[in-house]
């Protein structure tokens, strides 16, 4: 069964413009992408608490919670935004659960931020900036997918799929800025 998710978020990193049709239509695909999406995430948080000398009571600590939590949150008010945009101003037919699970396999990339969590359990780095970063390309890559998605199924012109993504980034940027001094404070840095 998770073969058939990897495969098929494989198919969708690699631009398969079939496979990310399917997965914008197939309802039955909407649980596995939320999995997707948040469970880098979850997984980093508690490895994130392993680091904390006050351990499993860290998952309560604002700068380690909201910090891994701000990314993902600004990402799907980005892509909603993207959704309102395209639907609202383009009037473009589609529904926001397709567009969120072409992004949320997409999302499969965010793996790579565990990488510094497990490397700092070990004690060999600082997490925060490297997840960060991975963060970021990860973000960028799933926007290139949202690209090829919009283009592909919905037939958007190079000029609104460019307006719909610049709208993502900045709103992901403000979101970032939003939430994180919202629940964090002015130490919040995304990178």
């Amino acid at each position: 069964m998770y073969k058939k998710y990897y495969s098929l978020a494989k198919s969708v990193l690699s631009l398969d413009r079939t496979v990310i049709n399917a997965v914008s239509a197939d309802d039955k695909l909407s649980r596995p992408a939320i999995c997707i999406y948040l469970l880098p995430h979850v997984v980093n948080l508690l490895l994130g608490a392993l680091i904390f000398p006050s351990g499993f009571g860290a998952i309560f600590n604002r700068f380690l919670t909201w910090s891994i939590f701000i990314p993902p949150l600004a990402m799907f008010g980005s892509i909603f935004l993207v959704f309102l945009l395209l639907t609202q101003y383009f009037k473009v037919k589609m529904r926001f659960e397709g567009i969120f699970r072409v992004v949320a396999f997409a999302s499969i990339v965010i793996f790579s931020t565990m990488v510094p969590y497990i490397l700092a359990v070990f004690g060999l780095l600082d997490p925060f900036f490297l997840f960060g970063f991975f963060w970021l390309i990860s973000g960028l890559w799933m926007l290139f997918v949202l690209n090829t998605y919009l283009k592909s199924l919905h037939g958007l012109d190079q000029n609104k799929v460019l307006i719909a993504i610049a709208c993502a980034i900045l709103t992901f940027w403000l979101l970032n800025r939003i939430f994180g001094n919202l629940f964090i404070g002015v130490s919040y840095n995304f990178l």
